[in-house]
């Protein structure tokens, strides 16, 4: 025997309208599936007499819900497709930024590092080892630095993070 989609559910279609299949609650949806006494579906049959009407319309709520999860449409997603010439220009014009970012010492890293320990914060043995290590190559960090030229350094940053912005916002690009 093969399965056969439509004719299953034409028998389960038929098979549900019998009501001798269903529970015997009033109104109730559910085919019965417990016997004390009555054929009852399980909601029916764990829940006390006097509570059947709110079972049921429970029930009833649950099939309808179902029903329309089904016809909800879906939403999809605009994607914007870049032609070659954009996606060209998009990098050159990248290139450009990251070549205009501001220079440094490339150990920002490590004063980060110490900092998050200096305040409390636990870190790995690894990156406790990475951090000092660091300090011991030699190179001044950004903690180091005269407060004047740490603002200068941050000033020069905060120009290029701009700068990243703009660019992105020109192009429709979400950061």
């Amino acid at each position: 025997m093969s399965f056969n989609a439509k004719r299953d559910a034409a028998v389960a279609d038929h098979a549900i309208a019998d009501r001798a299949l269903l529970c015997t609650a009033s109104g109730c949806p559910n085919r019965w599936s417990l016997n004390f006494g009555k054929p009852l579906c399980r909601f029916h049959a764990f829940a006390e007499p006097h509570a059947w009407p709110q079972v049921t319309q429970e029930q009833l709520d649950a099939e309808t819900d179902r029903a329309l999860a089904g016809q909800v449409p879906k939403v999809q997603a605009t994607v914007k497709h870049w032609s070659l010439a954009e996606k060209r220009e998009l990098l050159q014009g990248l290139r450009a930024l990251f070549a205009s970012a501001p220079a440094s010492s490339g150990r920002a890293w490590a004063t980060l590092l110490r900092r998050r320990e200096q305040a409390g914060e636990p870190l790995t043995a690894a990156q406790r080892d990475m951090w000092r290590a660091g300090e011991r190559a030699g190179a001044p960090l950004l903690s180091d630095i005269h407060p004047i030229e740490r603002d200068d350094e941050r000033e020069r940053l905060r120009s290029y993070q701009e700068r990243v912005r703009e660019y992105a916002e020109q192009r429709g690009i979400e950061l």
